[in-house]
C-alpha cells in the first residue's frame, strides 16, 4: 500500500474531435470546477505537453460524468496524432467500485511505466442518456510515492452551505459537499525531499491542485478516497530521523 501524489503538468490543446459541445479542451487545464469540457458521447481529445521533454505515468480525468461501464482509452505519441511511437493503450472502464450519488466519477490510470512523449490522446466512448461526455479536470503528471499515510488519516466532509438564523427564520444557501484529507506521511527519503517533494510543494503551494490518493492498492475504493484538491493550510517537512522526512497537511477536494 502506497499514497500517490500528481502535481499536474500544463498542457496546450493540439485537436478536439468533434468540436466540443460547451467550453474548451483548454479548461480542463485549470483549476476552476465551473470551467467544463463537454464532448459527445464519442469524442477524442489530444494534449500537447510541450517541446521540452517531460516524464509523467499517471493521467486522470476529474469530475467526469461517465459511468463505470464506459470506456476511456490513453495513447502517447511523438507525433501531434498522439499515437505514433507512445504508450499503445487499450480501452478501459472509465472506473470500478462504487461512489456516491452526490460525487462525479474520477478516471485514473496508472500507466505502468514513466512516458516523455509530447502528445497524449484520450478517446471517450459513452452511453450516457444525457448524449454527453463531460470532465472538469485533466491531470498528467509523474506520482510522488510514499509508503503510505499513517493510521490516524481522518477523511472530513466540507459543508459550504451558508447558514443566516435570526429570529423565527433559518435560512440556508446550500453549496456542494467537499471531501478532505487530514494525513502525515513518512519515511520520505533524503534523495525524495530535495528532488520530489521541495520542487513540487514550492510550486502547488496553497493555491494549485494536486491529485491525492491514499492508497494505490484498491483502485475499487478511489472513487470515495481518492480526490483532486488543494492544500488547505501551509505544508511543512519535518526531518525526523536521518534519511527520514514526514509531511502533515490537509487537502481538501476542488468539487465534489
Amino acid at each position: 500500500m502506497a499514497a500517490i501524489f500528481v502535481p499536474p503538468l500544463p498542457f496546450t490543446v493540439a485537436a478536439s474531435s468533434p468540436a466540443p459541445l460547451v467550453g474548451s479542451v483548454a479548461n480542463l487545464n485549470i483549476d476552476i470546477p465551473g470551467m467544463v469540457w463537454r464532448g459527445s458521447n464519442a469524442s477524442s481529445i489530444i494534449v500537447d505537453l510541450g517541446a521540452s521533454a517531460v516524464a509523467y505515468d499517471t493521467v486522470a480525468v476529474i469530475g467526469t460524468n461517465l459511468a463505470a461501464n464506459d470506456t476511456v482509452r490513453i495513447r502517447t505519441g511523438t507525433g501531434n496524432d498522439g499515437t505514433s511511437g507512445g504508450y499503445a493503450g487499450t480501452a478501459l472502464p472509465a472506473w470500478s467500485g462504487s461512489k456516491s450519488p452526490a460525487s462525479s466519477a474520477d478516471c485514473i490510470y496508472r500507466l505502468g511505466s514513466t512516458r516523455t512523449e509530447r502528445y497524449l490522446r484520450i478517446d471517450f466512448t459513452s452511453s450516457n442518456a444525457s448524449g454527453y461526455v463531460q470532465a472538469v479536470r485533466l491531470v498528467i503528471g509523474k506520482a510522488i510515492t510514499t509508503m503510505g499515510v499513517d493510521f490516524d488519516a481522518e477523511q472530513g466532509f466540507v459543508d459550504r452551505a451558508v447558514i443566516s438564523t435570526g429570529a423565527g427564520y433559518t435560512s440556508i444557501d446550500e453549496y456542494d459537499v467537499l471531501i478532505s484529507w487530514k494525513f502525515s506521511t513518512g519515511w520520505i527519503s533524503e534523495a525524495s525531499w530535495r528532488n520530489d517533494w521541495f520542487p513540487m510543494l514550492q510550486s502547488v503551494g496553497q493555491r494549485r491542485g494536486i491529485l491525492f490518493i491514499p492508497d494505490d492498492g484498491t483502485p475499487a475504493n478511489w472513487q470515495s478516497d481518492a480526490i483532486f484538491g488543494r492544500f488547505t493550510q501551509s505544508v511543512s517537512g519535518k526531518s525526523e530521523f536521518y534519511n527520514a522526512w514526514r509531511v502533515e497537511s490537509t487537502i481538501t477536494s476542488i468539487a465534489p
